[in-house]
């Protein structure tokens, strides 16, 4: 199975955080090549930006989370919602990592939104290689005998 396309602006914050919009404005900042979410207080923040898919086709959306400080595992989460749809979550400990979860294009909305949930004063977070592509082919089934082999129906 092959992929298209990059369809992200600027998911490597080689520079800056161009191309994203930070909610509340403030608690997202470019460190060393990363957007960063920093909260001394029990607090949620996210970025975002528009990117197009067609519905009905089949996406893979994939980030780093890196430099995670300070959250004692509890209650903290991050999620990534594309089009209202949830497609990576993590509840109740946010680990370092790369993380990837697929996705039908619904067709009403863009939004991409990477989302965190900080009830542990003091937390953080890096996030990197941000990354939505369409699955060439579709999603394809998986087979419960056999690991890592896909068919495309």
């Amino acid at each position: 199975m092959g992929f298209g396309g990059e369809l992200v602006t600027n998911g490597t914050f080689d520079t800056d955080l161009s191309g994203w919009t930070d909610s509340p404005e403030g608690t997202f900042s470019w460190l060393s090549g990363k957007a960063r979410y920093d909260s001394d207080v029990a607090s949620s923040g996210s970025i975002s930006q528009t990117v197009d898919g067609e519905a009905g086709k089949s996406y893979r959306v994939s980030l780093s989370i890196s430099s995670v400080s300070g959250w004692t595992g509890f209650l903290s989460s991050f999620s990534v919602k594309w089009g209202g749809q949830t497609v990576i979550s993590e509840i109740e400990s946010v680990p370092n990592g790369n993380y990837e979860g697929t996705v039908v294009h619904n067709g009403t909305s863009d939004s991409l939104d990477i989302a965190f949930t900080n009830l542990d004063p003091g937390g953080g977070a890096s996030v990197d290689n941000v990354s939505v592509r369409e699955m060439l082919g579709g999603m394809g089934f998986g087979h419960t005998l056999i690991q890592n082999y896909y068919e495309n129906f």
